[in-house]
């Protein structure tokens, strides 16, 4: 039996480190001092550790708005596109209606639509409305995850039964109370998965904030990081440093849910 657990747990631990290793030396890189970056042959860890590059982008006041404008991207479209999602995935759920497979079916192409094929009607939207250096604009295109949320979750709430709806309202609840007192609490980890998945992707957009934000006031951390390589390319422990404080508020929000999403998928 002993046998049987150590194999996949060794493939486990073996994919893990794996998967790791690029973070791990990006991390080494960060604390190493720009003359042992050189030196030659190279050394799995550093002699000495500097703190120096991490504060030298921390007294930078540039990444600290780069950061207040992708929190403010990333919390306004995850907000939107999950309530626009909650109500579109409910009414999936609950009601048979013509023309209910065409709207799935047209989530998931929409979905899996490249956002590059999109950029030029977007580019002329935003010349239309004179919403260049909008964050509030970007958000709402990034909003568009909306057909991922319809998506996942639509089957967080088919997992929950119905009946219990009906015997909310039997209890005196309307429908409506019924779905934001029982439904919605019980499709929790559903929509927390949603929304964490949602979050990373607009942390992780490069390309839309580039074409639409010019000015280095409103720059999200994605495009921060390419105008910094670009000035520091050879100042690889700066960048490695930016690199990881970029990462490091994704990890963050993980770490504060991640017991309950676990905690309420094993109950």
């Amino acid at each position: 039996m002993k046998n049987g657990k150590t194999l996949p747990r060794i493939v486990a631990a073996i994919i893990v480190i794996f998967a790791l290793m690029p973070m791990l030396w990006l991390l080494r890189l960060s604390v190493t001092p720009e003359v042992q970056m050189h030196a030659w042959p190279p050394t799995l860890a550093p002699e000495s550790l500097t703190a120096g590059h991490y504060l030298d982008i921390l007294s930078d006041g540039r990444f600290w708005v780069q950061l207040g404008n992708t929190l403010v991207v990333c919390v306004a479209s995850t907000f939107i596109a999950l309530a626009l999602g909650s109500m579109g995935a409910y009414g999936l759920a609950r009601h048979r209606f013509r023309g209910r497979d065409l709207i799935l079916t047209s989530c998931l192409l929409l979905h899996l639509v490249p956002g590059m094929a999109s950029m030029a009607a977007i580019y002329r939207a935003a010349e239309i409305v004179h919403a260049f250096n909008s964050l509030l604009f970007v958000a709402l295109i990034k909003s568009g995850g909306v057909t991922f949320a319809v998506i996942i979750l639509l089957a967080a709430f088919k997992n929950v039964p119905e009946k219990l709806e009906y015997a909310a309202q039997v209890d005196g609840l309307t429908r409506r109370q019924a779905m934001l007192r029982v439904t919605l609490p019980l499709a929790g980890p559903g929509i927390l998965a949603a929304g964490l998945l949602l979050f990373i992707q607009s942390w992780n957009t490069f390309f839309l904030p580039y074409l639409l934000l010019e000015k280095p006031q409103k720059m999200t951390m994605t495009v921060g990081l390419y105008r910094y390589f670009s000035e520091h390319g050879f100042e690889q422990g700066h960048v490695a440093a930016f690199m990881v404080l970029s990462v490091f508020p994704v990890v963050i929000l993980f770490v504060i849910f991640r017991r309950k999403l676990w905690r309420d998928i094993e109950v």
